[in-house]
């Protein structure tokens, strides 16, 4: 059976990703698109699409959208060929993508907690508040009494 016009498979869209050509677009809606998404992804969730086509027209690079299991975007793919705005998509979606065993950006967790440094001199005590965000930045505070 042929391919949809479009129809970008897993293991095509990492190469085009990795060479810098595309720009996977996430057309989930936000939650899903903050749990897991592609490396480098851009959030247009499928209902804001048709309203965003101009940011959508200045990514960086040509746009592949994707969803969940693909077939929402191989319809808006289709549609948005006929209204003259060409895309590719991904072929199975995000499941596809996932099932080829290929990276998945997902946030790391915040953490927050307490450490008590040990006094270099009786009387004194630190404590250091380390919160880590979800792309790894931290932040300490220390303080100390005598």
């Amino acid at each position: 059976m042929p391919r949809a016009a479009g129809a970008l498979k897993a293991a095509e869209l990492a190469q085009l990703m990795k060479e810098g050509a595309v720009v996977p677009v996430d057309t989930r809606e936000a939650a899903a698109f903050g749990r897991a998404h592609l490396p480098g992804a851009v959030n247009f969730p499928l209902e804001e699409i048709q309203g965003r086509l101009a940011e959508l027209a200045m990514l960086a690079a040509q746009p592949v959208v994707y969803c969940r299991a693909g077939d929402k975007t191989k319809d808006l793919a289709a549609t948005l060929a006929e209204a003259g705005v060409p895309v590719a998509f991904l072929e199975g979606g995000m499941l596809a993508w996932e099932a080829e065993g290929l990276p998945v950006e997902r946030p790391v967790s915040t953490s927050r907690h307490l450490v008590l440094d040990e006094p270099a001199n009786q009387g004194d005590f630190f404590v250091t508040w380390e919160s880590r965000s979800r792309r790894g930045a931290g932040e300490s505070v220390r303080c100390s009494k005598k």
